[in-house]
């Protein structure tokens, strides 16, 4: 394994990514526990799994 690839469970990584879009989504809309998470950190947290998600998309779309 080369020192820049680690060792990534992107199913669970996609099922945390949701979970915490569904906090930030019901928090911004007063149906969850207002505060429960530092907005712009959480939709931050959110973008970065997205493109963690994307690049492994396309890395395994590439190898087909």
């Amino acid at each position: 394994m080369k020192a820049s690839e680690m060792n990534i469970d992107y199913t669970l990584l996609e099922k945390q990514r949701d979970h915490l879009l569904a906090i930030l989504w019901h928090d911004d809309k007063g149906e969850g526990v207002h505060g429960l998470l530092n907005e712009e950190i959480g939709w931050g947290i959110v973008n970065l799994l997205d493109e963690l998600l994307d690049q492994n998309h396309y890395k395994q779309k590439n190898e087909k």
